[in-house]
């Protein structure tokens, strides 16, 4: 499908770049206000522009990834695709797209709540409490990426997306594929990456072995990621497409 449009892939580097601008900055917004709070800890409005900041790094994801996906559909019906076309949708569903990033956020930060609070309890409530906030994640993560083409493909609303999760659940097998197979392997890519790019520091004179061995993890990982998100993206567009006769019958 990307041989036949290579614009498929502008979404996810975009996304990524976008996204990475707001986190950093919610991360300076952090560092501001530690220090200027110093022993008193980070101001109140300091830590509610940071949230602020990283809702609007999901929001772009949500748009750059809808924007992927209808770019996916025009292709499978044989039209001529564009990026402006792809944000063009991804911007006429900017009010189901806000839920969702809000959504997103809301369970990104009851993860993190979950997992702080449990290094302060004793060893087995640790370990639940971790695996319950990885469970959350996860479920949202594969939510997530069913409910983006059903509001996207669709006329769906974020409400209606996600009323149709019980039907997808009967197809447990594709769902479970591009919930945990892609991110497995990714892991064991980003493991060699790193183990490759750390025998370069060792083995390559200093600094060139320094300079190039963090500067092939850095770019190795990102090409990895990007390509990662748009494998993900892709397959579950093209899960929802072949579930939903009504979609093929447009191709």
């Amino acid at each position: 499908m990307a041989k036949k449009d290579k614009a498929l892939y502008i979404p996810p580097v975009l996304s990524l770049v976008v996204s990475t601008l707001f986190v950093v900055a919610a991360i300076v917004m952090v560092i501001t206000g530690a220090a200027i709070g110093g022993d008193q800890g980070i101001p109140g409005a300091y830590v509610g522009l940071a949230i602020i900041l990283i809702f609007f790094a999901y929001l772009a994801g949500a748009i750059f990834s809808g924007t992927l996906s209808w770019m996916v559909l025009e292709t499978v019906q044989g039209k001529k695709t564009s990026v402006g076309r792809g944000l063009g949708r991804a911007f006429s569903k900017t009010g189901s797209l806000l839920i969702y990033a809000l959504v997103s956020l809301v369970v990104a930060l009851l993860a993190a709540e979950l997992r702080k609070d449990a290094r302060q309890q004793n060893f087995i409530v640790s370990i639940i409490k971790g695996m319950f906030a990885s469970m959350l994640q996860k479920a949202w993560d594969i939510a997530s990426h069913l409910a983006l083409p059903a509001i996207i493909l669709t006329k769906n609303s974020f409400a209606g997306a996600m009323k149709e999760m019980p039907e997808m659940v009967k197809h447990l097998p594709q769902v479970l594929v591009g919930g945990f197979a892609f991110d497995f392997v990714v892991r064991w890519v980003y493991l060699i990456e790193v183990i490759f790019g750390v025998l370069m520091i060792f083995l390559i004179p200093y600094p060139v072995g320094l300079i190039l061995g963090i500067g092939f993890i850095l770019l190795a990982i990102t090409v990895t990621y990007i390509f990662y998100s748009f494998v993900k993206d892709v397959y579950f567009t093209m899960l929802y497409i072949d579930l939903h006769p009504a979609l093929k019958k447009k191709a």
